[in-house]
């Protein structure tokens, strides 16, 4: 959503496996400092399936279109009309033959769809060369949907179940500036949301019967404001504080956080900095409603986040970055249960079911983070990154946890190299490589037994063994080669993507499967090449 060029016009478009791009970009009017730029994209994968050539087993389909136009207004400012929307689609048709059923999956067809968008305009206007004020009002939305339906043994369907989830924001904020001297800045503002949401999810629970797992809907106004200052007391010594609040008209509640941070330049060519806040987050929407008992009450998940770094420039294109943080967790969603060991810190794609849940529960995240970052220089550029950590939470029953998501370490490696040739057309040819590498710990699950040894579909349950096992760890290469040519008038550029180069089977969900009557693990997509055509002129 950056502005479009204001001086001359200029189109791109480009064609690959993933999708169709095409954007526009220039000036509005002549002698004019506005501005447009629009970009729309629609899938590739969709245009096989309508050609009738079918990519996988499942039809995916989606398109975009976002849009910014800058809109000066002299003396009344400068104005910006911005949006975007996009909307997607993937139906996977289960198999009609019996004796090809090997995984509950085979056996089902899904419907999932999501749509969203915003919308909106902004305003920008200097009071004088010291103040001024910056005005934003968005409308948003978000729909989504899944629907899964069984195959019998006549090859007819049944419902399965049924996923639905409705999110609409206008959202109105302001803030105001005031250079007080050379040396003060004070900046106050506040945000105002209007906020509607309706979560509902049914499971077939028998024969003709629906069971009604979560449902559940609520407008609202949530109102944040807050004020900050910026001190510099000398060219070496920085500092930030603030105080924000954020109240919740869902349920009445208010939270008051704090934020504070310095910066103390050693050298020229580095500093450290430390900072500390408390930061409040409402509820996934599922969290507050369940078939049983509703936890409308529930207030909102806080956080003490602690951080100090060390930045020190090892060259002019060379920079050594160094972090540790600390991040407190409290009033987290927990079971009223004293014995359970569910908590709303290892929420992803369900929640909890029939539960009556209570603000006792707890988290812990510590870490350290290192990067060597080269920018471009000379045709060449690479970060390396990597993050020990320890990721823990504690629930009702008082036993502290690995969560969810503690993998206890990630690296990741980008890097990249360019050479220059010239054409004979007085073009320039560019030939690159580009390699992204990731590895890092796998999630945590827990096993899928009963106390007696015997399987169980469920890891929803209390004991010691919750989130006791690793998923093996994650490890993708890719990579990426590229001609550019590039001339006067346009530049056109050819790539050749790789994703996951190695081919590796890196693991994505672990679960009880009906059809196998086993536990199985599924993993994510192999390797992966496409091409795509990119000119811009």
């Amino acid at each position: 959503l950056r502005k479009g060029n204001n001086l001359t016009h200029e189109f791109t478009a480009q064609a690959s496996l993933l999708g169709l791009d095409f954007a526009a970009e220039g000036p509005l009017l002549k002698n004019y400092n506005g501005s447009f730029l629009v970009n729309y994209r629609y899938s590739t994968l969709g245009l096989f399936e309508r050609a009738g050539i079918p990519i996988g087993d499942e039809t995916i389909n989606f398109q975009d279109l976002s849009f910014n136009f800058s809109l000066p207004a002299g003396i009344a400012g400068d104005f910006t009309l911005f949006g975007f929307g996009g909307k997607s689609i993937t139906l996977f048709s289960g198999i009609r033959d019996s004796m090809e059923w090997l995984y509950e999956k085979d056996r089902t067809d899904i419907n999932f769809f999501s749509n969203a968008g915003v919308l909106g305009l902004s305003h920008k206007k200097k009071i004088n060369i010291n103040s001024g004020i910056h005005s934003t009002f968005a409308f948003s939305g978000l729909k989504s949907g899944r629907k899964e339906d069984f195959i019998t043994t006549d090859y007819g369907t049944v419902f399965s179940e049924n996923d639905r989830l409705l999110f609409i924001k206008n959202s109105f904020s302001s803030y105001f500036f005031l250079n007080m001297n050379s040396s003060r800045l004070l900046k106050a503002g506040a945000t105002i949301n209007l906020e509607r949401f309706s979560v509902e999810n049914e499971k077939a629970a028998g024969t003709n019967q629906t069971d009604v797992l979560h449902s559940g809907n609520a407008r609202y106004m949530l109102l944040q404001p807050y004020f900050h200052l910026q001190q510099r007391f000398s060219a070496m010594l920085l500092l930030d504080a603030g105080l924000h609040f954020l109240y919740s008209g869902f349920n009445g509640t208010l939270s008051t956080e704090p934020r504070i941070s310095a910066k103390w330049n050693l050298t020229q060519k580095s500093f450290i900095m430390a900072g500390y806040g408390l930061h409040s987050q409402m509820q996934h929407p599922g969290i507050y409603f369940n078939s049983l008992e509703s936890n409308r009450e529930l207030g909102m998940t806080k956080a003490h986040h602690l951080i100090a770094g060390y930045t020190w420039w090892l060259k002019k294109d060379l920079i050594f970055n160094s972090e540790l943080y600390f991040q407190q967790l409290f009033n987290v969603p927990v079971s009223a249960n004293s014995n359970d060991s569910f908590s709303a810190l290892n929420y992803v794609e369900t929640v909890p079911v029939k539960k009556k849940l209570v603000n006792r529960g707890t988290g812990r995240n510590y870490g350290a983070d290192l990067s060597l970052e080269k920018t471009l220089e000379k045709h060449i550029y690479f970060i390396l990154a990597g993050t020990a950590y320890n990721s823990l939470y504690t629930g009702s029953d008082g036993v502290e946890r690995s969560t969810r998501f503690n993998g206890n370490y990630s690296g990741k490696i980008t890097a990249g190299k360019e050479f220059e040739t010239s054409g004979k057309d007085e073009s320039i040819n560019v030939y690159g490589i580009n390699l992204v590498a990731v590895q890092a710990g796998g999630y945590r699950y827990t096993p899928i037994f009963d106390s007696v040894g015997d399987q169980s579909k469920s890891e929803d349950r209390a004991g010691e063994e919750v989130f006791s096992k690793k998923l093996d760890d994650f490890f993708r290469l890719d990579l990426r080669l590229l001609w550019r040519k590039n001339k006067t008038n346009y530049t056109r550029t050819l790539a050749l993507d790789i994703r996951n180069a190695t081919n590796r089977k890196n693991p994505a969900w672990y679960y009880f499967d009906e059809e196998q009557n086993a536990v199985v693990i599924k993993y994510q997509l192999g390797i992966i090449p496409f091409l795509s055509s990119r000119i811009e002129f």
